[in-house]
């Protein structure tokens, strides 16, 4: 990472947080949108027809299918100590914020609010581009010009506030090892983009010989940053010691407008279900927009790297089954994968049957949290 010639800023836990917080704010504006839509439509006597402006955004619908009643998304967890338990919950008759929100944790098998995934964001550009990003406001200010270009700090505002969801069902699905989020900026094209993503991919398979790694950096010697820039950042946040987290995916942003950002995914666990991704909201965060697809993440071309692979390290922190009290420490060690864990000293909540405990003290401790969250299965709240 020393050698690299890209420059890393990182946004604190306050910043990022602040923006979480914002993003949920917008929901009451959605309704005050639709109910705006409908008067000028009606006064302007337009069909009905004309595009509908939803009461609730796009992902407030989301939440609801995938994380209440009987649409609630489930699978089996913790090697079958848990056969049916929800990825996401949420009681709709709570508000619609981080606090109520609950994810399954790929590696600790809990279930933990929205709002104690708490991360930091580090983000990599070559020190060109941080300097045009800078000066661009600054010479539309001088010159009192009125254009589409927003201030530095207006720009990564809104740039991480429209990718804010995406970037939230990516990371809270991570109990630990999810609290660094890096994101590489890049002034590629979509077809630069996709080249690099496959290379990464076939790399991680091991399926590329010298010769035509060799060749395929020759290829992208014009690309700006150079490759093996963004390819020296990118393999040292997933191999290298001294980098003291293995981040579960990295986002690779396009500068370029009209290119959506890629997230790749460390290890194929790593990423959500289908039973969640298929219809989850594909675009922006303005409330009356009613545009399906002009989000600034592409899902479809998200990538994984390979299982196993030497590009990696061993992670930090193994995946286990763990008591859902956060702070409680008593665990289990999970199984190979495909085998059914038939003991367990862990007891499930005897209501929603949906967590793990080690003991009723625990049980106890947690509730304030569960409470929320906590109903008999297929029974609505």
């Amino acid at each position: 990472m020393a050698d690299s010639k890209m420059e890393m800023r990182e946004l604190d836990i306050s910043y990022v947080e602040r923006l979480v917080n914002q993003v949920f704010a917008l929901e009451p504006y959605w309704a005050e949108g639709a109910e705006k839509a409908r008067q000028c439509q009606d006064e302007q006597g337009m069909s009905s027809s004309a595009p509908q402006i939803p009461e609730h955004s796009p992902w407030y619908n989301w939440y609801t299918r995938v994380a209440t009643g009987a649409s609630a998304v489930r699978t089996t967890v913790a090697d079958g100590r848990i056969p049916y338990g929800r990825l996401i919950a949420w009681n709709p008759k709570k508000p619609w914020e981080p606090e109520n929100l609950l994810f399954r944790s790929l590696d600790t098998c809990r279930l933990l609010p929205l709002d104690c995934a708490v991360f930091r964001i580090q983000m990599y550009a070559t020190t060109c581009a941080w300097h045009w990003l800078e000066e661009r406001g600054k010479k539309n200010e001088i010159a009192n010009k009125k254009t589409d270009h927003l201030d530095f700090e207006s720009w990564q505002e809104m740039t991480l506030m429209m990718m804010m969801h995406d970037i939230l069902v990516a990371r809270c699905f991570h109990d630990y090892g999810g609290g660094d989020i890096p994101i590489i900026m890049v002034y590629w094209d979509e077809a630069q983009t996709d080249a690099v993503c496959n290379y990464w991919v076939e790399l991680s398979k091991g399926k590329l010989e010298k010769y035509k790694i060799l060749g395929f950096y020759m290829q992208r010697s014009n690309a700006n940053p150079a490759l093996d820039e963004v390819d020296r950042v990118f393999r040292a946040l997933i191999h290298d010691p001294k980098v003291d987290y293995i981040p579960p995916f990295t986002i690779l942003f396009s500068i370029t407008k009209n290119y959506k950002a890629r997230f790749i995914f460390t290890r194929p666990e790593n990423v959500p279900p289908e039973s969640l991704l298929h219809d989850f909201p594909r675009c922006c965060n303005a409330p009356t927009c009613v545009e399906k697809d002009c989000g600034t993440v592409d899902w479809d071309k998200s990538v994984s790297l390979a299982e196993n692979s030497r590009l990696v390290r061993a992670p930090i922190f193994p995946k286990r089954v763990k008591c859902n009290l956060w702070p409680c420490q008593n665990e289990e060690p999970r199984t190979r994968n495909g085998v059914t864990k038939t003991t367990s000293k862990f007891l499930k909540c005897s209501k929603c049957r949906d967590v793990l405990y080690c003991s009723s003290q625990c049980q106890r401790r947690d509730w304030n949290h569960h409470k929320r969250i906590c109903q008999q299965p297929g029974v609505a709240f």
